[in-house]
């Protein structure tokens, strides 16, 4: 099965392998047929809501800055369903680990640098399914500077990402609770040398809604929610098919603002896909569960 978003920043990742898993049957995954349950990702992440100080009333500025170190290590767990309309909250589970080391360099401009990160993604058994890598200059507010390298060019599948931007993700001012900012973001996928390329875009707004403790650090978090709609002309079994793609996406972000740093996420995705001909109809919901790890 191709992995063809796994690129983009944080929730469009998942979108592809959820559209297409049951289509191809999981081909290259661990997966299982069993009720739809996810964790409870606050609990893992050891999240304590506290009431903001008087520093947090007047207001913080969010920042993204590379470590002392200029090594930033991380992991990712997503688990994903396909439901099955037959059976009532069952679903073909997927469950995929991300581990990411991101190395840090100075940028063309006072207030960007470089991050080259570099990903292994686990099956649920510990087997390696792939290795990506992707380059990118960005400022402190994570906006894109530049694109320098977006490849994956695995066993479960080939694309180069062009024309990647993203408009500033972090507010340019200080905020308070309640306050809110919106990004945009959109790339080219080239999944073969002949075939035509894809563009995908979407909008997100977000908001400052409060202050919490995830194991030791004091973050601010931020809630972000996007929709993204797609139109796709695929060939599935044989046949071409034109496939209409709604996600609705919400994710949890906890930045601590005094060093800077992505603390934790928890990302929550639904999505529907549709065919033109009424004979595709599926349903898909994943939650990816984000956190650092020691260097």
């Amino acid at each position: 099965m191709s992995m063809k978003k796994i690129l983009v920043r944080f929730f469009p990742r998942m979108l592809f392998i959820m559209v297409l898993l049951p289509f191809y049957g999981c081909a290259g995954l661990d997966f299982h047929i069993t009720e739809v349950a996810f964790e409870n990702p606050f609990q893992r992440l050891e999240v304590v809501n506290v009431k903001p100080d008087s520093e947090e009333q007047r207001g913080v500025l969010l920042r993204l800055k590379p470590p002392p170190t200029n090594i930033l290590k991380s992991r990712e767990e997503t688990t994903m369903y396909a439901l099955i309309p037959q059976k009532e909250n069952q679903g073909i589970q997927v469950k995929l680990n991300e581990f990411r080391t991101s190395f840090y360099a100075l940028g063309s401009q006072p207030d960007s640098y470089r991050v080259r990160s570099e990903s292994v993604i686990e099956k649920q058994s510990g087997a390696m399914m792939d290795k990506l890598t992707d380059e990118l200059e960005v400022t402190d507010r994570d906006e894109i500077v530049k694109l320098i390298q977006g490849l994956h060019d695995t066993q479960s599948g080939k694309f180069k990402v062009t024309h990647w931007t993203r408009t500033p993700v972090l507010p340019e001012k200080p905020v308070k609770i309640g306050d809110t900012w919106h990004y945009e973001e959109s790339m080219t996928l080239l999944i073969d040398p002949k075939a035509v390329p894809s563009q995908h875009k979407f909008e997100a707004q977000s908001k400052l809604v409060g202050f919490a403790e995830v194991k030791g650090r004091r973050c601010a978090v931020i809630e972000t929610n996007a929709k993204q709609i797609e139109t796709q002309r695929s060939k599935i079994f044989f046949k071409n098919k034109i496939l209409y793609h709604r996600a609705q996406v919400q994710e949890t972000a906890y930045l601590d603002y005094r060093t800077h740093a992505r603390a934790a996420a928890i990302t929550k995705i639904q999505t529907d896909t549709n065919s033109a001909d009424g004979k595709v109809d599926i349903h898909s919901m994943a939650q990816s569960v984000y956190y650092l790890l020691a260097s």
